[in-house]
């Protein structure tokens, strides 16, 4: 299995990562079997890629030396528009339809 990391820009500028990794389920080949675990240290801002591959009809390992230490790129993408609910809408989601009791709770939100 060969991963690859690759980085691009697009149109307005901003960097896009790109991880492939190899066949989780091969139809032609049911041994060929393979995923990339990526690990994540929000602490130090690093991420690690582990190449995994099904090995001999018994396990997954690990094929290769995990990938260098390379830093933590957050998706730009998700933050540039944070959808939120109209009430109308958000009232509507709460409503359960039925009329729940707590004893400890003056009204269930769910």
């Amino acid at each position: 299995m060969k991963e690859t990391v690759s980085s691009r820009q697009d149109q307005t500028m901003k960097k896009l990562e790109y991880i492939e990794g190899g066949i989780l389920q091969n139809i032609q080949d049911q041994n060929d079997s393979s995923f990339n675990v990526l690990l994540a240290d929000l602490d130090n801002q690093t991420t690690t890629i582990t190449p995994i591959k099904w090995v001999k009809n018994a396990r997954y390992e690990e094929t290769t030396p995990s990938t260098p230490i390379f830093p933590l790129v957050r998706n730009s993408y998700r933050l540039r528009s944070i959808y939120t609910l109209n009430q109308t809408f958000d009232d509507f989601i709460k409503d359960s339809g039925a009329p729940f009791t707590h004893s400890m709770k003056p009204q269930i939100i769910l």
